[in-house]
């Protein structure tokens, strides 16, 4: 389990992940104690930008994968690079450090059933290069991890534009066995033209999810109405929703993304639903 900066293994080992200090936090759940800490390679750290790291910590076997990439938010450049940081967590020992240079922004992941684990780029970095271009960050894309592997596969890499009409793409919602969802904005609904920044592209009412067939690789138009982008992700015992919110997310619809045959609405509620849990 995987909650912004913490990755929780068991009820009694979990990590917080502190980027400013470039240090994973190790603590016991049950007990409530720091064990110790784990120092993050220093590569990680670029002068005139701070790291991000992406928004699940995906797991195989003892293997923890970080995948960090970086960011000027300030002056609104997401160079591209990434770095896959493999961590075993029997040892709380960095194991492998990966350096990738295709994609922006490597913030939303899933797993195909095979144990392959799939990663695209954020709606954020996918706006910035509609609006700004190639200078401030790379076309949204597609990279994978192959089961048992520590480095993203150098023979796949997919440009997600191609597969919407070349419209501005990103984020990757799991659905149920190898289907992900993915975002697309509906530039009918949203035209783009000079006055448009990135802020409004990404508050835009006009992103549509779209089904992504992680064996054909293909990607068609879900019957989901459109909504602004940055939606939530919470996973529950295996069951994944994500959010329909208005531009100023005065409201939020909670969408079941592994409902049995195809994307289920439920909850509406004020505000913006960040996350949720489970109660015992």
């Amino acid at each position: 389990m995987n909650n912004s900066g913490a990755v929780f293994l068991s009820s009694i080992k979990a990590y917080f992940i502190h980027q400013e200090d470039l240090k994973a936090v190790i603590w016991n759940p049950s007990a409530m104690t720091i064990e110790g800490t784990l120092a993050l390679p220093p590569e990680l750290k670029k002068d005139g930008f701070v790291v991000v790291f992406d928004g699940k910590a995906q797991r195989q076997g003892n293997d923890l994968y970080l995948v960090a990439t970086w960011a000027n938010h300030k002056d609104g450049k997401y160079p591209p690079g990434a770095m896959l940081v493999t961590i075993d967590t029997t040892t709380s020992t960095v194991v492998s450090k990966e350096t990738d240079p295709r994609c922006s922004q490597v913030f939303d992941s899933m797993r195909h059933p095979n144990g392959d684990l799939y990663y695209a780029c954020s709606t954020w970095s996918a706006a910035t290069h509609r609006v700004l271009g190639d200078q401030y960050a790379a076309a949204s894309c597609l990279l994978r991890i192959r089961r048992g592997e520590r480095r993203f596969d150098p023979q796949f890499y997919i440009k997600v534009a191609d597969l919407t009409g070349g419209q501005v793409t990103g984020e990757l919602i799991p659905g149920l066995g190898s289907e992900g969802f993915i975002r697309v904005l509906d530039e009918k609904l949203f035209p783009i033209d000079s006055s448009k920044s990135v802020r409004d592209l990404t508050r835009a009412e006009a992103w549509r999810w779209w089904r992504l067939d992680l064996d054909k690789m293909t990607a068609s138009a879900t019957d989901l109405a459109p909504s602004a982008a940055g939606a939530t992700k919470i996973a529950i015992d295996g069951v994944v929703y994500t959010s329909l919110s208005k531009k100023d997310f005065s409201e939020t619809t909670l969408v079941e993304m592994t409902a049995t045959g195809g994307p289920r609405l439920g909850l509406v509620a004020r505000g913006f639903v960040h996350n949720g849990l489970r109660m015992y």
